[in-house]
């Protein structure tokens, strides 16, 4: 019986400190016409990244922003209006967009497997044909 009251309390306890982290990707980036005043030298005028750019692909990355991130890795089931992909905890989930624009969401997702909060791993869910894409770890 006390076995049985300590395995129930390790249950319970493990639980209780699980952690959901999740980050999306938004619909289109950026949300307007952005910009950009940064001079190029032996150059004159101005450059601007068009708005409303629609999400096109996606990628996991586990290092400094800006580096160059990693293909998609991991199991790749079909579910009803697209796919899970199973990914290891990463510290970004990167959306691509029209016009080689890219969004970094942070996930803390590494920092939350360094402490074990991250029990069961992470998938990322892409939805309406890739234009919905969530990273979930749990």
């Amino acid at each position: 019986m006390k076995s049985l009251l300590l395995f129930v309390v390790l249950i319970v306890t493990c639980n209780a400190n699980a952690q959901v982290v999740s980050v999306e990707c938004p619909h289109s980036y950026p949300p307007k016409d952005l910009p950009l005043d940064a001079p190029m030298p032996g150059y004159r005028g101005r450059g601007l990244v068009p708005g409303g750019g629609l999400l096109t692909d996606w990628s996991i990355f586990d290092g400094e922003f800006g580096g160059l991130a990693q293909i998609h890795v991991g199991e790749v089931l079909k579910v009803k209006g697209g796919t899970d992909t199973t990914v290891p905890p990463v510290r970004w989930l990167v959306c691509y967009y029209r016009g080689d624009v890219s969004w970094w969401g942070e996930t803390g997702a590494d920092r939350a497997a360094d402490v074990g909060a991250i029990r069961q791993g992470c998938v990322v869910q892409a939805r309406d044909k890739g234009r919905a894409v969530k990273l979930v770890c749990r």
